[in-house]
């Protein structure tokens, strides 16, 4: 079965960073900075911490003090305290992190707060909620649905329903780098897509004016607010 040499996962916490050490080292350490390359900053402040699998011989120390170094680039923030899911997957992930009591949940603001990673294309009638930003490393199809109470970030094409900032959080953003989604809403607005509209070059949307609004991404958007 083919093995990544670099998985990102989110905890309640912060992030856990799956190296696979059976991978070449440079690989390792060319798949992790590409991976948080790709996310633009979005991840800056997150706490975060390494692991491995099981089955799998240690690390050398020199080179895991090498990768953390790396993520402390992109800005995350060492940390010892995060729950160990080495070996769960995505699936019992999202299970365990459905969105409830929504009105008594206060918005999410970011950054540092916690984030469910997917590394997987989602198929029609694939649902996943998430009481905080959500990032798909893969393509969300029609049919699909994402509702987070924070961000949402698409590391490929989106076409499936969105609605970020659930319920009332209006700082809340949607990104991706295909973004033409069947309905897209923000806390409580919804933009009015047109069937003749073709994203170009990856998209931001967030609320301006208490309406949605869609521009080219530009990382100093992740700033404005």
């Amino acid at each position: 079965m083919f093995r990544e040499s670099v998985s990102i996962k989110g905890t309640k916490n912060g992030l856990l960073i799956l190296c696979d050490p059976s991978s070449e080292y440079e690989n390792v350490k060319q798949t992790l900075t590409q991976k948080l390359d790709s996310a633009n900053g979005f991840f800056k402040g997150a706490k975060f911490i390494l692991g491995q699998s099981k089955q799998s011989s240690k690390i050398a120390a020199t080179q895991k003090s090498e990768l953390e170094d790396i993520c402390q680039q992109f800005g995350l923030i060492p940390s010892s305290n995060l729950e160990s899911i080495h070996d769960m997957p995505v699936e019992k992930i999202i299970s365990t992190a459905q969105l409830s009591k929504h009105s008594k949940t206060e918005p999410i603001n970011y950054p540092g707060d916690p984030t469910l990673f997917v590394e997987k294309n989602l198929r029609s009638g694939q649902k996943i909620t998430y009481p905080g930003h959500i990032v798909i490393l893969g393509n969300v199809n029609c049919g699909a649905e994402i509702v987070a109470e924070g961000n949402i970030v698409i590391l490929g094409s989106c076409f499936g329903n969105i609605h970020a900032g659930y319920p009332k959080n209006q700082n809340a953003k949607v990104i991706a780098i295909y973004l033409s989604p069947s309905h897209l809403s923000i806390a409580e607005h919804t933009f009015k897509l047109l069937s003749d509209r073709v994203p170009k070059n990856s998209e931001i949307a967030f609320i301006k004016n208490e309406e949605i609004i869609i521009l080219k991404f530009l990382s100093k958007h992740l700033q404005a607010q």
